[in-house]
């Protein structure tokens, strides 16, 4: 059933731990624009089979993640349309060897023990490995508008839970397709990343202040990447700051004695972390000691390659 007349929404499981992902189709004038596109499994491929409201004329993907790329390319080429991807995010999404490198070189910088890093890294192989497909892109700008019978959508860049991360507005409509940047009951994670000169990504400073230009905007409603459509956008960002600063005293808690390397901040955090979830709750564990080191409440220290932080 679609949200309004000219507004689809699909929502389809994954094997991942997030859950279902949603997807949606927006009519314009020579058919429908796809944003994200699933992830590949044969279930997918048949609902969206007997979902899609009709031809495409153009695949639009908020970031490169497996459960929002998954089928871009098989569409693409059923369809004859173009895919339209931030360059950055297309890159890693053809390149998951590479993002592994990132994160071993990151976690042991970070602390993680050189047993735990192989860990996290076999466990994000084995959990993505037949999740990507090679597909070819347009690269997509900010503030690039496609029409729709809503008004113009118009793409705005809002890295943060990815280096490339894009959300589509429809301003006249004011409405949001927010992908993984505003979801409804779960706090999106900016992952930790290098940029393409090899400095670390500062990527929750990049996502709060992405939140702060999104809020800026004028929306009524917001369709997220997972979870159902948000009617009240500043309830949820209220609700985002609240555990924010929640977070934020933890931390701070945690390097109260002494100095500690970011994976012992995360320990402290998340106690009995395992697997995949390592790189996780290193990634907000560091995110949130960035915002501290920018604010003057922790020091950053370096040593013997390695990281550590403590308080002034």
């Amino acid at each position: 059933m679609p949200f309004n007349s000219k507004i689809f929404q699909l929502t389809i499981p994954t094997p991942f731990p997030v859950g279902s992902v949603n997807i949606y189709a927006v009519r314009g004038p020579k058919g429908y624009y796809l944003i994200d596109a699933g992830v590949i499994t044969d279930e997918a491929r048949k609902l969206i089979s007997e979902w899609l409201p009709g031809p495409l004329s153009g695949i639009l993907l908020t970031h490169g993640h497996p459960d929002h790329l998954g089928l871009a390319g098989e569409l693409s080429k059923s369809n004859n349309c173009p895919i339209y991807m931030n360059s950055d995010e297309h890159r890693r999404s053809q390149n998951p060897s590479f993002r592994q490198r990132v994160m071993a070189v990151l976690m042991q910088k970070g602390g993680v023990p050189i047993a735990l890093v192989s860990q996290v890294i076999e466990s994000h192989q084995n959990s993505v490995q037949n999740f990507f497909s090679e597909f070819e892109v347009k690269k997509i700008l900010p503030g690039q508008q496609f029409t729709t019978d809503l008004g113009l959508l118009e793409a705005i860049y809002t890295p943060g839970h990815s280096i490339g991360h894009c959300c589509f507005y429809i301003s006249e409509s004011r409405i949001l397709f927010s992908g993984d940047h505003i979801l409804t009951s779960i706090s999106p994670n900016p992952l930790l990343d290098l940029t393409m000169d090899g400095s670390r990504r500062l990527a929750y400073v990049e996502y709060l202040n992405s939140v702060n230009k999104i809020a800026s905007l004028s929306i009524e409603r917001v369709y997220p990447g997972h979870g159902p459509a948000i009617d009240n956008l500043e309830r949820v960002l209220s609700k985002f700051y609240t555990f924010h600063a929640k977070r934020e005293k933890g931390v701070l808690a945690a390097l109260s004695d002494q100095m500690k390397t970011p994976f012992e901040v995360a320990k402290k955090i998340y106690p009995g972390v395992k697997d995949l979830d390592i790189f996780l709750a290193l990634s907000r564990v560091w995110g949130h000691l960035d915002l501290l080191e920018k604010q003057g409440k922790v020091l950053c220290l370096e040593k013997d390659n390695l990281v550590y932080y403590c308080q002034p």
